[in-house]
């Protein structure tokens, strides 16, 4: 547990908004893991809204994957289907080959 506290700490400190996103949206897929689904999803829409803020567009797609995961998990499982083929549908058009199997693949 100390090692994850000094993680966040560095990372809220350092500068580079990957890192911070990255951070973000496997931190909340943790929590989502561990049945903490809403407070999951609200970490996740945090982080899409950065990530499009700032026009990271991986992080966008990340995010977006994340939130249907934590949709499949809590049983929305039409909402997670629809929003898993939009996505890999974007993913595909915009050459981000590996997002477009992830989604496809869930």
């Amino acid at each position: 547990m100390q090692e994850a506290e000094a993680t966040k700490r560095l990372i809220t400190k350092t500068q580079n908004p990957a890192v911070r996103l990255k951070y973000a949206i496997e931190t909340a897929r943790l929590r989502s893991a561990s049945g903490q689904t809403a407070q999951a999803r609200k970490d996740l829409e945090a982080a899409l809204a950065d990530a499009s803020r700032i026009g990271l567009f991986i992080y966008q797609l990340e995010s977006r994957l994340a939130i249907a995961e934590v949709e499949l998990k809590s049983g929305q499982l039409s909402d997670a289907r629809v929003a898993l083929e939009e996505l890999q549908k974007e993913a595909r058009s915009k050459d981000f080959g590996l997002v477009a199997k992830k989604a496809a693949s869930r």
